[in-house]
C-alpha cells in the first residue's frame, strides 16, 4: 500500500489513476478508505473521477464507509464526479440503500447525465430504494423521455412497493406518464395484480382477450368458480371501462396496458 500511496504523487497523470484503481482493489481496509475520501478533496478532478470509481469497489466492512462517501460525492461541483459517484453506488447495488436520499435528490440534477446515472441506481439499488418512490413517480413528468424509461424501469426494480403510487399515476394527465407506469407495473409482474383494475379502468375497454384470466384445466368445481367470478368481474370493468368520459385515446397506452395484464398474469 506504501507504494500504490507514493505513487499518487506522481507528475504523470496516469501513474496517479493506476494507483487510486489500486487502492480501491484494496479497499477492504477502513484506513484506505479514509485515505479515498482524503482524494475526493483533490484539485484534479481527473483523481476525484477516478476515486469515486475505485471506491465503488470497495466491499466488506469499509463498504457503508464508502457508501457514504459516494453520497457526498454526488454534492461535489463537477458534473463528472457526480455521474461517476451515482454509477459507483448503483455498481454497489443494495448495500447502497443508505445513499437513496441523495441519489434522490440528484433526480433533479442541472446536468442530465447524472439524473440518468442517478435514476439507474435507484434501481440497482432496488426494494432498499423504496424511499424514493414518490420522487421517482414524480420524475415520470421530465420532458425527456429516455430519462423517464429509466425512472420507469427503477420503479419496476423496487417492485411490490411500487404499485400503490404507480396505480395512481395511471390516472395523470400526462399520456406519457400513464404509458409509463403501465409499462412498470407490467415490469413488477404479478406482484402488480393490486393494479389491475386501474389498469383496466383506464384503457378504454381496448384489453384483449388474451389478457384475461385462462379458462381453468380440469374439472376441479372451485377452480371453474373462481374462474366465472373474475371472469365475471373483469367483464364489468371493460363494460365500465368502455364509459364516456374514461377511455384512453392512445394506441400506444392501449398496448402497453394490455401487456402490462398480461406480464401480471404471468402470460409473458
Amino acid at each position: 500500500m506504501q507504494h500504490t500511496v507514493s505513487h499518487l504523487k506522481s507528475p504523470r497523470q496516469e501513474v496517479r489513476l493506476s494507483a487510486i484503481k489500486d487502492l480501491g482493489r484494496a479497499a477492504f481496509d477502513p484506513q484506505v478508505v479514509k485515505h479515498l475520501g482524503e482524494l475526493l478533496r483533490d484539485p484534479d478532478p481527473a483523481k476525484r473521477v477516478g476515486t469515486v470509481q475505485a471506491l465503488g469497489q470497495v466491499g466488506g466492512e469499509a463498504r457503508p464507509q464508502a457508501v457514504a462517501l459516494l453520497a457526498e460525492a454526488l454534492a461535489q461541483p463537477d458534473a463528472a464526479v457526480r455521474r461517476e459517484a451515482a454509477t459507483s453506488l448503483g455498481k454497489i447495488g443494495p448495500a447502497a440503500g443508505a445513499a437513496a436520499g441523495a441519489l434522490t435528490k440528484a433526480l433533479k440534477d442541472a446536468d442530465a447525465k447524472v439524473r440518468i446515472a442517478a435514476a439507474t441506481a435507484l434501481g440497482q439499488i432496488g426494494p432498499a430504494a423504496a424511499e424514493s418512490i414518490p420522487a421517482l413517480v414524480a420524475a415520470l413528468n421530465d420532458c425527456n423521455l429516455i430519462f423517464c424509461r429509466l425512472v420507469a424501469q427503477a420503479l419496476s426494480q423496487i417492485g411490490a412497493a411500487a404499485v400503490p403510487a404507480l396505480t395512481e399515476a395511471l390516472h395523470h394527465a400526462d399520456k406519457n406518464v400513464r404509458r409509463e407506469a403501465a409499462w412498470a407495473l407490467g415490469q413488477i409482474g404479478p406482484d402488480a395484480a393490486p393494479a389491475v383494475t386501474a389498469l383496466l379502468q383506464g384503457c378504454g375497454g381496448a384489453v384483449t382477450a388474451r389478457a384475461l384470466p385462462a379458462r381453468p384445466v380440469g374439472g376441479d368445481a372451485t377452480a371453474v368458480i373462481n374462474f366465472a367470478a373474475a371472469r365475471h368481474e373483469e367483464t364489468q370493468l371493460l363494460a365500465h371501462a368502455s364509459a364516456p368520459g374514461i377511455p384512453e385515446h392512445d394506441a400506444k397506452i392501449r398496448q402497453t396496458v394490455t401487456q402490462a395484464l398480461e406480464r401480471i398474469q404471468g402470460k409473458k
